[in-house]
């Protein structure tokens, strides 16, 4: 599992079980523009006794993820070494061509 750094990009996909939409912002009302969690410290309190709980598991969308790449690379680390590592401790030996980008674009059209 990759960590978590904070990106925000699942916020904007979906509410979770604490948040709410925000339907003209297109993301969680509780997402702060620095993309943190505004509600993060009472959900840490809610599932503390959680085995699986939300904040601290991890990240759910680490390949493809432009808004993580982005914040990886704010942090100083390479997005790239980042992904090579997950396919390691996966065991999973990926190969994008060249064109992966274009392919990647057209599946999300």
């Amino acid at each position: 599992m990759s960590k978590c750094v904070q990106c925000g990009y699942c916020c904007t996909v979906s509410p979770c079980a604490y948040g709410k939409w925000d339907y003209k912002k297109q993301q969680c009302q509780f997402l702060n523009a620095d993309s943190t969690c505004a509600r993060y410290d009472f959900i840490i309190e809610q599932e503390k006794r959680s085995p699986v709980p939300m904040m601290g598991c991890g990240c759910s969308s680490p390949l493809c993820n432009t808004r993580r790449d982005a914040k990886l690379k704010s942090l100083g680390i390479d997005p790239a070494i980042e992904a090579e590592k997950l396919y390691d401790s996966m065991g999973i030996k990926l190969d994008f061509s060249e064109d992966f980008p274009k392919l990647w674009e057209k599946i999300q059209e």
